[in-house]
């Protein structure tokens, strides 16, 4: 298992988590994960934006947890 020296990696593998929970979810739910602006620029959709952001701060939460 990787190590956490940083905030950096813990972030990184807070976002990893949430992303594939985001991939999860919306894959049983067959809704669209992403979306194109009209700048051409890819994000997500504002539910898997929303399941992201819970996510991640519920990894964090425990990966901040692990460490104390």
């Amino acid at each position: 298992m990787k190590t956490m020296d940083s905030i950096e990696d813990k972030m990184e593998m807070a976002a990893d988590i949430a992303d594939e929970n985001v991939r999860r979810i919306m894959r049983d739910s067959q809704e669209p994960v992403y979306i194109e602006d009209e700048n051409g620029d890819i994000r997500y959709t504002d539910a898997a934006q929303d399941i992201f952001n819970q996510a991640y701060d519920e990894a964090c939460s425990t990966l901040e947890d692990l460490n104390t």
